[in-house]
């Protein structure tokens, strides 16, 4: 059987974008056995064989679609959430198990005691029962001088110090800072301060949100290079209809996939992969009212359309989950006034009615 690099000068002639599928207990490719490359129309079947289903690679990128949030110059693999913090976690590891295993030898007690007490001074003493009488002879002399417990040194309180500051650090190279758990040092003095932590605080948030929204315009252009390669009229009539079966034939099915790649643009709208913020809306809308609403309603009166009035209320209610059409709270459209009717001019003196 023919090995990878033997089948390397005839694979190289099928051009750059061949589909391999590899296996490490197989010296060949699944998809390009020997039996192919030595049959008589060989080549036409390998050719075949290395093709992609979809031709992704048209869009000189990754035949899939990653969602990278931080990307490495001159990399392929994106940088992980964590290893910007990766030398501080380590570290914080490594401290944590130092504390517990530190804790763990100096919790210890040991009691120290003449070797001449009696056997029944001992137990009371290691029993731990509360009130124990223990009755020593006037050879001991004080109980002082008899027993004693020993006890390490107090525990060194810098390392929390340093616990506490590795751990800060920390937080902020991965972005965990307090604020993300809604928690505060301090008290806000105003609430300015609090708008500005806010937004602060959304930077990373916002961004990750953008680089999803990219991604899945990037899903849907390789979904539409899918749709042209593999769907025919036929495959859409179910869902567009006749007319556009035959407007996907003439325009769609035989337009060049490197039209449907470069061509056009794909995006997902706006703000679409992030739950909305009714909070946000419904303060943005109240400013607008506040500013141009009850101008809108005077021009409205005037012309008797009010569809730019109806219209910040519906956003208004769509903050606050109502439905405003529904309860006919809207401004009805009306035809404009008609202007008053002017009276004749009055006969001039001496002229006949």
């Amino acid at each position: 059987s023919l090995t990878l690099d033997q089948m390397r000068p005839v694979l190289d002639g099928f051009g750059d974008f061949c589909f391999l599928a590899v296996c490490d207990e197989c010296p060949y490719p699944l998809n390009v056995p020997s039996g192919v490359l030595n049959a008589v129309d060989g080549g036409e079947l390998a050719r075949r064989a290395v093709q992609w289903p979809t031709p992704f690679w048209a869009d000189d990128g990754w035949p899939f679609t990653p969602i990278s949030f931080h990307s490495v110059p001159n990399d392929p693999w994106p940088l992980s959430h964590l290893a910007p913090g990766m030398g501080e976690l380590k570290f914080l590891n490594w401290l944590y198990s130092f504390i517990a295993s530190k804790i763990a030898v100096t919790s210890r007690d040991f009691i120290a005691a003449k070797e001449s007490l009696s056997e029944e001074v001992l137990s009371v003493i290691k029993s731990g029962r509360d009130l124990e009488l223990i009755k020593l002879n006037h050879e001991h002399g004080t109980i002082n001088d008899v027993i004693g417990f020993l006890q390490h040194p107090q525990f060194n309180k810098d390392i929390w110090a340093v616990a506490e500051a590795v751990s800060a650090q920390f937080d902020r190279r991965t972005g965990l800072t307090e604020l993300m758990y809604g928690m505060s040092a301090r008290q806000m003095r105003s609430a300015e301060e609090a708008n500005v932590k806010s937004s602060a605080m959304n930077v990373r948030p916002d961004d990750m949100a953008n680089k999803v929204e990219d991604a899945m315009g990037a899903v849907a252009k390789a979904e539409a290079l899918a749709a042209r390669w593999h769907l025919t009229p036929n495959d859409v009539k179910p869902v567009l209809g006749g007319v556009g079966a035959w407007y996907w034939g003439q325009f769609v099915y035989t337009a060049d996939p490197a039209e449907i790649v470069h061509g056009l643009e794909y995006r997902i709208e706006a703000g679409s992969a992030k739950k909305p913020n009714r909070d946000r809306d419904a303060d943005n809308i109240a400013q607008v009212i506040q500013t141009v609403f009850q101008p809108l309603v005077q021009i409205g009166t005037m012309t008797g359309d009010f569809s730019a009035a109806n219209a910040i209320l519906r956003e208004w209610g769509k903050s606050m989950e109502m439905d405003f059409d529904r309860l006919g709270i809207l401004f009805p459209n009306l035809p404009p006034p008609q202007p008053r009717p002017q009276p004749e001019p009055a006969p001039a003196k001496g002229t006949a009615a």
